[in-house]
Order: structure tokens, then sequence, then C-alpha cells
């Protein structure tokens, strides 16, 4: 039904493994060249990123990426923290997708709710 999210509080019931990207091409479980990832998981987008931080650096795919400042909030980042670590990744273009503005860590994200095109 969407709006799944990952919980700080968990139960024997919703406990759901995690790997990172990352891991998955180093073990040879991908193999080809990624053009293009969009990540919409209710908060946990800087978490995801961090798991994908050789991908991100080596590839260079395009990232389409949820940007909600109370969701990252719950789980300790911000979009400030996603626009900084794409920075340090060669990301140079952050667009809202619905409005076409470009974006910057200097903006106020307060109560904010977009889609970022990332390159």
């Amino acid at each position: 039904m969407g709006m799944n999210k990952i919980s700080k509080s968990i139960t024997k019931n919703n406990l759901v493994q995690m790997v990172r990207i990352d891991n998955l091409i180093n073990e040879g479980l991908i193999e080809t060249d990624i053009d293009l990832i969009k990540i919409d998981i209710e908060g946990y987008e800087y978490k995801a990123l961090q798991g994908m931080g050789k991908l991100l650096y080596s590839q260079h795919p395009y990232l389409i990426i949820e940007i909600d400042e109370k969701l990252l909030n719950n789980f300790d980042s911000s979009p400030k923290d996603v626009i900084l670590f794409l920075q340090s990744h060669g990301y140079k273009h952050f667009i809202n997708v619905e409005s076409g503005e470009y974006i910057s860590e200097t903006m106020l994200f307060q109560n904010c709710h977009f889609d970022m095109a990332c390159s």
C-alpha cells in the first residue's frame, strides 16, 4: 500500500534484512553499470546513499531522491546532509523535480517535501 517505513522500534514481526549496494557490487551480484537510481524510502534516503558511496563515486548514476525534512530528521539526517554527501561524491546539480528550481545546501529546508534530481 506504500508509505512503509524503517522503524527504530523493532519487533520479531517486522525484521527486514538490509544490504548495502556497495556490498552487492563487491560480491559480484551486480555486474552492470547503473544509470539511474530512484530513492523514496520515507526518511532513510541518507542512510541508503551511505551504503552506495563507492557506486556513486565510480559510476555517478543520475539520482531522483525524495527529500522530506521531517522524515530525514527521524533518522538523524537532513536535506543538507544528503546534498553535502552527494557533493563529496562528485554531484554538482540538484533540481526540484516539480518546480525546476536549483537546490543548494544553503537553502532553508524547514518542513520541505519534494523530489530532487541529482547529477
